[in-house]
């Protein structure tokens, strides 16, 4: 085990006081993770490690869920590349007759399929349906791409269709990442697995990912938490592209790392289509990736139980944003990857963890991924006399010093404040945060700055929601 994964380890098994809870993967699977399987890329380097109370390694196969969808999307730029088509370009003249006789089934929005490009359909603007693929137990009663898109035979989907105009809306669908995924077969009279094969796996050297397993390979299975296995070993996904990529936390990290080295012309796409593919569009959404000024990724679930999440630090346009930009790592970012229905938390843990002992910024909080997790205990065990500053009330909200350490909470219930494992927020003037943890519960109190003002913000990990405190002051 590397330096780092020692201390990752370290950290996460001493989060928690409750004697039963002896190893990181104890924790883990307390805290309904079965198996995380990580990587992290430091300068351009991959290490991966993997922490299982069920017996996977770094090489077993995990389901990327919607993380699929950007690894369809560095294909279809590639394409780009090649000449195949352009971003720009109408979809209706690029799709095979059966998908175009479905789109344009209904005349009154004929209209609005004549207008959508393939931008739209990467950047989930063309006004199309199925957000997302429950996928299926059985092997024997998969539909075929094309009955799932008419949400026919064994579907168990609605029929893909118009719900507004292109351009309009950010709708989220995996129905039209599908679409671009029969658009690109059609392009290269290649099915979808042998031209991610040739055009995205070989270049980048993903030689743990695919999109039908092998019989006795090394896939982990689904856990609705820690202990409880699923009834089904997992899903099939016949929507590849969407949905269906089964691969490892060192592969995505080899996507994310060639996506980089792209932006600096040294990678798998050309540097100005890279710069395409990652300038935002409304919202946090790119073309297939979420940005923002500091980086990109995606997040991925599908049922019954895997949760994912892939992010790439990267120097982006700020997008009109005042704050103060941090210093950027260069070709650095991580992926984890858990087989749990209930691994959200932890693995939110984890990545805030991995960015703190790395020293990197904070994670990007992308739209649709933007939640607010409580972080692990950290290490350190002192604290900055500055916080101090914050003592007081703040809404319905104490914070106050006991024996010399901070306390906070409510109705005079207060609960100690220990160091929180995440990367502190950088404000204007050289000011951060102070992240204080509410020993033994899910909540974070981010004691920050708006200005010269002091500011708090609450962390609520049980609603991955965040709140600003409104400060109380007396006469």
């Amino acid at each position: 085990m590397s330096k780092f994964f020692n201390k990752l380890e370290q950290l996460v098994a001493s989060s928690t006081d409750d004697p039963h809870l002896e190893s990181a993967a104890d924790v883990l699977q307390d805290a309904g993770c079965s198996t995380a399987s990580i990587a992290v890329l430091d300068n351009g380097e991959i290490i991966s490690h993997c922490i299982s109370s069920c017996g996977d390694d770094t090489d077993t196969l995990f389901q990327a869920c919607s993380i699929s969808k950007p690894t369809a999307g560095v294909a279809a730029m590639r394409l780009v590349d090649l000449g195949f088509f352009s971003v720009e370009d109408c979809i209706r003249d690029l799709l095979p007759n059966e998908i175009v006789k479905l789109l344009a089934r209904d005349p009154r929005t004929e209209a609005a399929f004549n207008a959508v490009t393939v931008a739209h359909l990467m950047s989930h603007t063309a006004g199309l349906s199925v957000p997302s693929f429950p996928g299926y137990s059985d092997a024997n009663h998969v539909p075929t791409v094309n009955q799932l898109l008419q949400g026919r035979e064994n579907s168990n989907t609605m029929r893909i269709q118009f719900c507004s105009v292109p351009g309009a809306d950010f709708i989220y669908s995996g129905g039209g990442i599908t679409i671009l995924q029969c658009l690109m077969e059609h392009a290269t009279k290649m099915s979808f697995p042998a031209l991610m094969q040739k055009h995205v796996f070989e270049p980048l050297g993903m030689t743990r990912s695919c999109y039908t397993l092998k019989a006795g390979e090394n896939a982990t299975r689904c856990f609705w938490n820690g202990y409880k296995e699923c009834e089904a070993q997992w899903h099939y996904q016949p929507e590849s592209g969407a949905a269906g990529l089964w691969t490892t936390p060192t592969d995505l990290l080899k996507l994310g790392r060639g996506v980089q080295k792209s932006l600096t012309g040294d990678g798998i796409l050309r540097k100005a289509t890279a710069e395409r593919m990652l300038t935002r569009v409304t919202k946090d959404i790119a073309l297939t990736w979420f940005v923002n000024s500091i980086g990109f990724g995606h997040s991925g679930g599908n049922f019954p139980g895997f949760r994912c999440q892939l992010i790439a630090y990267a120097d982006l346009p700020q997008n009109g944003s005042s704050e103060p930009k941090p210093q950027i790592p260069q070709d650095c970012g991580m992926t984890v990857m858990t087989n749990s229905a209930s691994a959200n938390p932890a693995m939110w843990k984890l990545l805030h963890a991995i960015s703190y002992l790395k020293s990197w910024p904070e994670i990007p909080l992308f739209f649709m991924a933007a939640d607010y997790k409580a972080p692990f205990r950290s290490l350190e065990t002192g604290y900055a006399d500055s916080w101090k500053e914050w003592i007081g009330w703040w809404g319905k909200w104490q914070i106050a010093e006991c024996s010399g350490m901070p306390v906070a909470g409510v109705d005079g219930v207060l609960l100690n404040l220990r160091p929180a494992a995440i990367p502190a927020r950088h404000y204007g003037g050289g000011q951060q945060s102070i992240d204080l943890l509410l020993d033994g519960t899910e909540q974070m109190l981010r004691l920050g700055f708006d200005g010269v003002k002091r500011i708090v913000e609450l962390w609520n990990g049980s609603m991955g929601t965040c709140e600003t405190l409104k400060a109380i002051t007396y006469a």
